[in-house]
């Protein structure tokens, strides 16, 4: 099979405008094809998986071919593999009932691979929706799953584990999460349409959401039209990697990195998300750069802010947050916001920002606020509060034939690919 996705859509040609530079062209991701091999064992459609694998041996091999499975529920040996039909139909309903698999994460199944399957309509009765169709996964590697319309979360990460490709929509509550886990990927999946329940979006509901997670990357994914956070990072995760996603039309922020530590936040596009672009939140050690984000289409949204809150974060909050050589394009004309806010009065060593490309309908306007100075200023006065740090930042009069649009849709036909699940 071909796992393709779009990904880092170059922003550009969303808004019209060839003048801007395209960092990032659409890009195809593609995994190994993977396929049942000789002598794999096949489960016949609607046949006791469970059993097959009980009576199986550690790392063998089984195939599903395409049709459904009703009300499933497993555990595979160590290294088992689970392949459904490259050319799709291979489905696992739960028929609104249970979950397919379910550990506190501690068991590693060595290297347990589930490919070419379709898993929905699983249910989570826990009172925070806290389980996923899948629940608890240790050292599992995900290729071209789709978890879709689950009662839930459509795949619950733990530790080591992979997801390549694939899609995780319209579940009720997030598309994938963890907690409390680490070395996870997420790489070239479609994470889209996610909290159709209307869950709070304060309440972990996301496209993707970590919290305590560590040493984990969300590289190349496309997290779009979420009720909720695209990508969101939370309380005590360190380490994380946020590149080369493209994000846009989330109800929320597109990705927010929150109450956490050691980041990178890196070559994404984000853009019409109903909250900020991108967010750092009470957190410290993080880095944005190489991003191209677009703001002030809709409700006057920010683009980048780093901000700080009384009460909230480690020792480290506000401290070594770099904004660099990030191209943000502001649409309206003054509402919107790039720079640090910090209420808390936080010590803010080794926070700058330089080398970033702000696109404008005129320049002179009062996007930006900078540390203390939380009511918004001009470019040439965000640099007097940069004291000399920031030389190398441009502001560029180039947006005025765009200036003015408050629909989600008229700076962005050419996303003409989204589709409801």
């Amino acid at each position: 099979m071909t796992a393709s996705i779009r990904g880092a859509l170059c922003v550009s040609a969303l808004l019209g405008i060839a003048a801007l530079p395209c960092r990032a062209q659409a890009i195809t991701y593609d995994y190994p094809q993977v396929t049942c091999p000789s002598g794999a064992t096949t489960i016949a459609v609607g046949a006791n998986i469970q059993s097959a694998l009980t009576a199986g041996t550690t790392g063998q091999t089984f195939c599903l071919p395409a049709g459904v499975w009703h009300g499933q529920q497993f555990t595979p040996k160590s290294g088992q593999k689970i392949i459904g039909d490259p050319n799709g139909g291979t489905v696992l309903t739960g028929d609104d009932t249970g979950y397919i698999y379910s550990s506190d994460g501690t068991a590693d199944l060595g290297g347990v691979l589930i490919a070419n399957i379709v898993i929905e309509h699983y249910r989570d009765d826990t009172s925070e929706c806290s389980l996923g169709a899948i629940h608890g996964t240790n050292n599992w590697h995900f290729v071209n799953v789709t978890a879709q319309y689950n009662n839930c979360t459509g795949l619950n990460v733990g530790p080591n584990t992979v997801v390549s490709g694939g899609r995780f929509v319209a579940n009720k509550h997030a598309g994938i999460e963890n907690g409390g886990s680490s070395g996870i990927v997420i790489q070239g999946a479609e994470i889209a349409y996610n909290n159709t329940r209307g869950d709070a979006q304060d309440n972990d509901a996301a496209g993707i959401k970590f919290g305590n997670t560590s040493n984990a990357s969300v590289i190349n994914n496309w997290v779009h039209h979420n009720n909720a956070n695209g990508i969101w990072i939370d309380v005590s995760s360190s380490n994380i990697i946020i590149d080369g996603n493209t994000v846009h039309d989330n109800a929320s922020t597109g990705i927010k990195y929150e109450i956490s530590t050691t980041g990178t936040i890196r070559d994404n596009v984000s853009l019409r998300n109903a909250g900020r672009q991108i967010e750092v939140s009470s957190s410290g050690n993080v880095s944005v750069y190489g991003n191209n984000v677009t703001c002030g289409d809709y409700n006057h949204q920010d683009c980048i802010i780093a901000q700080t809150d009384t009460g909230r974060g480690g020792a480290d909050v506000g401290q070594n947050i770099v904004l660099k050589k990030n191209t943000v394009n502001f649409l309206d004309s003054g509402a919107s916001k790039f720079g640090f806010l910090n209420y808390a009065g936080a010590t803010s060593t080794g926070t700058t920002s330089n080398s970033n490309t702000f696109n404008v309908t005129a320049t002179g306007q009062s996007h930006f606020v900078w540390n203390s100075h939380t009511t918004p200023g001009s470019f040439t006065t965000y640099k007097t509060w940069l004291s000399g740090l920031d030389s190398s930042s441009l502001e560029v009069a180039n947006m005025g034939h765009v200036a003015g649009c408050q629909s989600m849709n008229c700076v962005g036909a050419g996303v003409s690919h989204i589709t409801t699940p």
